[in-house]
């Protein structure tokens, strides 16, 4: 793989990083990124065909995602961001492994079942749990409050100014138009 394509898929993995990570709750977790060009590994092990994985610590909120760039220039972007997804959800999981032989199918099943869950979100509502109804006001304020892991009434205590400024970052950020009438889709 060289840098050109390298660069090409990272930057299809950031789209997916912008995309879930604050929208699903995990903003405040210490996330690091690896991209792996050759030799990928999983548990000390090769594993050319595995296309991520994912090590979390849910005691400390550190989770690290590791990506196999060549395999996933071989994803089509529907698939990497299932993928993407996917190992976000064992972050979630972490915490419920158990002692014994099958904990990890059981993870990779719940993981699978999260993973569509929050795609259907995504697919039926526009924006990962926020919708597209409602007046514009209602979005912003559930914006404000997944975004900063606060409640919708929270909006209520900002003064006129903080709200203004929130309102102009959301638009910024593409989460609802300029004229806060029209919801904005994911693409």
């Amino acid at each position: 793989m060289n840098d050109a394509e390298y660069d090409t898929q990272k930057a299809r993995i950031q789209v997916l990083i912008d995309r879930w990570v604050r929208r699903i709750g995990l903003g405040w977790w210490d996330l690091s990124f690896e991209y792996v060009r050759a030799e990928f590994e999983v548990d000390g092990k090769p594993a050319p065909e595995t296309s991520a994985r994912c090590t979390a610590n849910w005691r400390y909120g550190h989770a690290h995602l590791a990506f196999n760039m060549p395999r996933v220039a071989d994803l089509e972007d529907q698939d990497l961001e299932r993928c993407f997804v996917h190992e976000l959800m064992h972050i979630f999981l972490n915490e419920a492994r158990e002692s014994g032989d099958d904990w990890l199918d059981h993870e990779e099943r719940v993981a699978s079942t999260l993973t569509k869950a929050f795609l259907w979100l995504r697919d039926d509502h526009g924006h990962p749990a926020i919708g597209t109804d409602g007046d514009a006001d209602t979005r912003v304020r559930a914006w404000f409050a997944l975004d900063q892991g606060r409640t919708a009434s929270d909006w209520d205590t900002l003064s006129e100014a903080a709200r203004a400024t929130w309102r102009q970052a959301y638009v910024t950020r593409g989460m609802i138009s300029p004229d806060g009438r029209t919801p904005v889709t994911v693409e």
